[in-house]
This record gives structure tokens, sequence and C-alpha cells, in this order.
């Protein structure tokens, strides 16, 4: 994914590319229509036969044993497909939806290849994260939608 990228930034491709960045509430109800099991909030990330997204694995943040064969960002599109046909809702790296969070911060969804079971267990799709709009990180991307006419 590409990563480094503050919402400002994310917002002018997604204009560029004729889409934009999903509302909070449009990612979320994306995200749960694709989990294999709607009775586990986690099963985005993790089923009985392992991991399903990029996650870490271990104790964090003393290591990454990375179970899901990946330490640091994983390539786009290496895990399965979700339930709906989407890549990487959950895991890998945050992403930008329009939502303001508060003063001067929106809201991220998804999780990040940085949440473990021992931390933080955002890989949830309804677990949500502030962060400044300005602000870039290895762990920050986003993705667009766009909007069908009626």
């Amino acid at each position: 994914p590409v990563v480094h990228i503050s919402k400002r930034d994310a917002e002018a491709y997604a204009k560029w590319a004729g889409g934009r960045l999903p509302s909070e509430v449009e990612w979320e109800y994306a995200a749960t229509l694709g989990l294999t099991d709607a009775a586990v909030s986690t099963s985005g990330a993790y089923g009985p036969d392992g991991p399903r997204a990029n996650t870490w694995q271990g104790i964090f943040p003393v290591a990454d044993i990375a179970t899901d064969g990946y330490s640091g960002v994983a390539p786009v599109g290496c895990f399965e497909a979700d339930r709906i046909g989407l890549h990487d809702m959950i895991g890998n790296v945050w992403e930008w939806t329009n939502t303001p969070y508060g003063p001067q911060t929106h809201t991220m969804k998804g999780g990040s290849f940085l949440c473990a079971d021992n931390f933080c267990r955002r890989y949830r799709p309804a677990a949500r994260h502030p962060q400044e709009t300005d602000f870039s990180s290895n762990h920050i991307g986003f993705r667009i939608v766009r909007d069908t006419p009626l």
C-alpha cells in the first residue's frame, strides 16, 4: 500500500482518481459485511486456520514472530479477499476516512501491522483511531470509494 500519506494527500489523490475517501460509517459497513464470521468481530484478522490479515503476532513491541508471513507492511492483496471481495480491510495499514474525530483530527479505521493481541487489538471493523489530519506514517494509508449513479 501507499503509506506516509496525510489525509490531505489522500483526498487529493481520490479527487484526481474520480473518487473520495469513505466515511467512517461506509468503511465500517463494508468491513463488517466482509467478516468471515459476523458473530466474531476479529474474524477478519484471525480464524481457526490462523492469520487472515497482516497484524503483529507475538508480544508487542518486543517480537513480531510474523506467523502471517510478514513483519512490517505486506504487499496489497497478498491475503485472500473477504466475503464481499475486498482485500486488506483489516490490518496492514490504518486507512483514512473523511470523518472528523476531534479538533484537527480525523478517524482512521482497520488497524495495522502494529496491532497485537497484547496491545491494541484494533483489527476489528468497529475499532477507530484519531490521527492528526496533517500527519503521515509508515502504517497509515487509504482507499477510495466511487459513488455510482442512481
